[in-house]
């Protein structure tokens, strides 16, 4: 989809994503792996929105009917598509699809907080002030009424997700199967680990996949792009353990530390960093130029581990850098092996942990092989 800021097209589709900034002119279906479009059509006001996306997947070559396989076709769109029309539409074409639900008019049944208490305080209030011919027009409207809310509360409890930013909670997960559509999922997810805000609701469609266990119970690792090739990673059991170095590596380490993730700036990396201190926790602390007393010290823990701002112009210096400096050292004549890792919590200090950039086996000038973080 191609978003337009222009002010004189005929038709726009608003997701309520940003004010008076948004609105696609047109819809546009690309090949996100060879990277070009597969096909486009402007929308006119001839046309709705699901008219003029089946006019377009009409020119597609047809699908054949997959829904055993975990593989493609998958259609992955923008949030002005989640809506569960489009979704079926997709679906009929015997596509996968993973979406984000649009903010209006999607049908998702998963709702934060901070839409459903309003929305019956809005009623509450109305009943209480208007006549009974007032109260039973609401009624229709919106199917709440004074007598039922209790009732209302009871039966979207399971599809509510806290999104009150001035309580702070954990990571939480809510998934809802249609009852008809068995392979169609509607996925709640409270995400705490966005830099802007203290907490955000994600909602989204996932249809046609026969394993949803397997996308729902996977932890996902984008690696960093950059020139370095990836490096063997220690303590992912998922990939093969025929490689010698990495046994023995594993085995070392093994006798010191517990193995808490195999990747770094995962979801789960996040939460295991929090409440160990790690070598940017401490960096702070020994920093400080003040006397560090424990008031102090907790305040700068908590602030380690709950900030919410951004990288420090040494820390993007640093990371900008880190490929050059491990190709480096992965070239020099006394390296033999280098490898990756997650986070690693002393088994001696439960308290202290390490995520290091890398782990390699170097040669000492005796020619026998060590670690080296």
């Amino acid at each position: 989809m191609i978003g337009s800021k222009a002010m004189d097209v005929e038709t726009k589709i608003v997701s309520d994503r940003k004010t008076s900034g948004e609105g696609p002119t047109c819809d546009c279906l690309c090949d996100t792996f060879f990277q070009f479009v597969l096909g486009i059509r402007i929308k006119t006001v001839a046309n709705s929105q699901i008219i003029n996306v089946e006019k377009l997947l009409d020119y597609m070559p047809s699908i054949d009917d997959n829904t055993h396989s975990m593989l493609g076709p998958l259609v992955a769109c923008d949030r002005g598509y989640g809506k569960k029309s489009i979704l079926f539409l997709l679906a009929s074409k015997n596509s996968k699809v993973i979406t984000n639900a649009s903010q209006i008019g999607s049908e998702h049944p998963i709702v934060g907080s901070t839409v459903v208490e309003p929305y019956i305080d809005k009623i509450e209030k109305s009943n209480m002030a208007n006549s009974q011919e007032s109260v039973s027009e609401l009624q229709s409207i919106y199917g709440v009424s004074d007598g039922n809310v209790e009732s209302f509360r009871e039966s979207i409890e399971p599809f509510m997700m806290s999104d009150n930013p001035t309580q702070l909670l954990g990571l939480e997960l809510k998934v809802a199967q249609h009852t008809e559509k068995q392979t169609l999922y509607a996925v709640g997810y409270h995400d705490t680990l966005v830099k802007k805000v203290e907490q955000k609701l994600l909602r989204f469609f996932v249809y046609g996949f026969p394993n949803v266990d397997y996308l729902f119970n996977t932890w996902v690792c984008i690696p960093k792009g950059g020139p370095l090739p990836p490096l063997k990673q220690l303590f992912n059991r998922s990939v093969g353990r025929d490689d010698n170095n990495t046994l023995i590596v594993e085995g070392v380490l093994a006798e010191h530390v517990y193995a808490l993730t195999c990747s770094q700036r995962t979801a789960e990396w996040f939460l295991f960093c929090s409440f160990h201190l790690t070598a940017t926790t401490a960096s702070r602390i020994l920093n400080s130029t003040a006397e560090v007393e424990e008031g102090r010290l907790l305040r700068l823990l908590l602030g380690s581990w709950f900030n919410r701002t951004g990288s420090t112009k040494p820390m993007r210096i640093g990371t900008k850098n880190e490929d050059a400096i491990l190709a480096m050292f992965k070239n020099h004549s006394n390296a033999t092996d280098i490898f990756s890792c997650g986070l690693l919590e002393s088994k001696h200090i439960p308290w202290l942990a390490v995520s290091p950039n890398a782990i390699a086996v170097v040669k000492n000038p005796n020619g026998e092989k060590c670690l080296q973080q």
